[in-house]
């Protein structure tokens, strides 16, 4: 937490850890922010709270976890292949090799992206 007297501010970062009753579901992490503003005497006015809608709506959908997953078991080992292959070739230059990969990266997230949505 912070305050600031200049802006009359006060603010809070909230953790949340949020188990979930059906086990298939995967627990997860939220923060959210309270934003306290006072007037000069010292007393709070006005309270907004926010908090990442988008990161929270994957969260609770296991959206995240499915990415987490498809990062670690399907993307990360198809570049490092990929990456393999092209150094044993000998034609490879890391620069084309990194455009190459968020390329295909790009393509196949925007595939993704219309399956799921």
């Amino acid at each position: 937490h912070a305050r600031t007297k200049k802006k009359q501010l006060a603010y809070f970062i909230l953790g949340e850890h949020n188990e979930r009753s059906m086990k298939i579901l995967p627990a997860f992490d939220f923060h959210g922010m309270i934003f306290c503003y006072y007037d000069s005497n010292g007393i709070v006015s006005t309270v907004d709270v926010q908090y990442d809608q988008m990161g929270f709506y994957m969260n609770y959908f296991g959206l995240s976890a499915m990415h987490l997953w498809c990062m670690r078991c399907v993307v990360t080992p198809f570049a490092m292949l990929w990456m393999n292959v092209y150094n044993k070739t000998g034609k490879v230059h890391p620069l084309t090799f990194l455009v190459q990969v968020l390329v295909t990266l790009t393509i196949f997230s925007y595939v993704v992206f219309q399956v799921v949505m």
